[in-house]
């Protein structure tokens, strides 16, 4: 028996540490931590109602600060990660971002002791494209200011998942990672998001319950206005196949306030733009299919749904090694 702590600041986070948790042998146990948390968040509010959570216990162990009091916030949040280790004992912990504080503290805190190992959970492009950092800013003068500050313990990863705590990577596409993850033992980030347990999540979570997602053809993802044409939703619909007589869903950009025109030859349904992409996929069919323009809710579709058919809308400005994933990963391009 094993017990795996993990840690998670997003409801992607979420979703990726519970597709793993269901997949652990049944007798080791599954803790989840919230970090880095708003106050009043909808999501982390009602997460621990989910009546079949492969979680033990979910606790919020830090909240989001920002300014001169961040320092104290988290340096509170270090006295609550020791005590909490104590009641779980980890083998391994798990985090989206290893430049986490709080999983930085909690594995040199916890591997001495219990020879714990860490593990990165896919956290979508950084894992395939990176994240860009400055050598002097990131790599000499923020990892010498958090190891003042906080404690020599601080590891500076070259990029998310590659530092010195990271032992496994949990990847969606463990192919196609950046050379720095394939260093570690990379796994296959389980397939089970239509499990009955996100179903019910999703309609936890959802402002209306359970919308009519499981009856949808195809879900076209809107981009905010200033990054797309007024035409963008007609536009996209010439490249659903035979989109009469269908059910239609839309998404609009959560800062968006555009609304597609209604269509007498097919049922038109508004989904929610302010829930994640990720706690709407359990509820989508097989033969749904999933397109926009390249953003993040249309990456998760593939991150987490990879059976679901994906459609991209190419613009001007997407760069070719955007181009080049996307055709790696099986996603159907459009060109403008």
């Amino acid at each position: 028996m094993a017990n795996h702590l993990f840690l998670a600041s997003t409801p992607f986070n979420v979703i990726t540490a519970a597709m793993v948790a269901f997949s652990l042998p049944e007798e080791d146990q599954a803790w989840l931590w919230l970090i880095d948390q708003q106050p009043n968040n909808n999501f982390s509010d009602k997460l621990p109602n989910w009546r079949f959570s492969p979680f033990n216990s979910t606790e919020k162990i830090s909240q989001q600060v920002k300014g001169q009091r961040k320092r104290i916030a988290r340096l509170k949040s270090f006295q609550t990660i020791q005590k909490e280790l104590d009641k779980v004992c980890p083998d391994w912990i798990y985090t989206g971002n290893d430049r986490r504080i709080e999983f930085q503290y909690a594995m040199s805190r916890a591997q001495p002791r219990w020879n714990t190992q860490g593990a990165y959970l896919d956290d979508g492009t950084y894992s395939y494209v990176g994240r860009q950092t400055h050598w002097l800013k990131d790599g000499i003068i923020d990892n010498y200011l958090k190891k003042v500050v906080y404690g020599s313990w601080w590891k500076q990863p070259l990029t998310v998942g590659a530092s010195s705590w990271i032992n496994t990577c949990w990847l969606a596409f463990p192919d196609e990672a950046l050379p720095l993850l394939k260093q570690r033992t990379c796994q296959q980030l389980p397939l089970n998001l239509t499990r009955y347990e996100f179903q019910e999540l999703a309609k936890l979570l959802l402002p209306d319950g359970d919308i009519e997602l499981t009856q949808l053809d195809a879900l076209i993802l809107l981009s905010h206005e200033s990054a797309s044409d007024k035409d963008e939703f007609a536009h996209l619909l010439k490249h659903i196949d035979a989109p009469s007589n269908k059910v239609i869903g839309y998404k609009c950009h959560p800062r968006s306030n555009s609304r597609p025109p209604t269509d007498k030859n097919f049922k038109l349904i508004e989904v929610p733009n302010t829930t994640p992409m990720e706690i709407l996929l359990p509820l989508l069919p097989a033969n749904c299919v999933v397109i926009g323009g390249v953003s993040t809710a249309l990456l998760t579709t593939k991150w987490l749904r990879n059976d679901i058919q994906v459609r991209a809308l190419l613009r001007t400005s997407t760069s070719s090694n955007w181009t080049r994933l996307l055709n790696s990963l099986d996603v159907e391009l459009i060109q403008e």
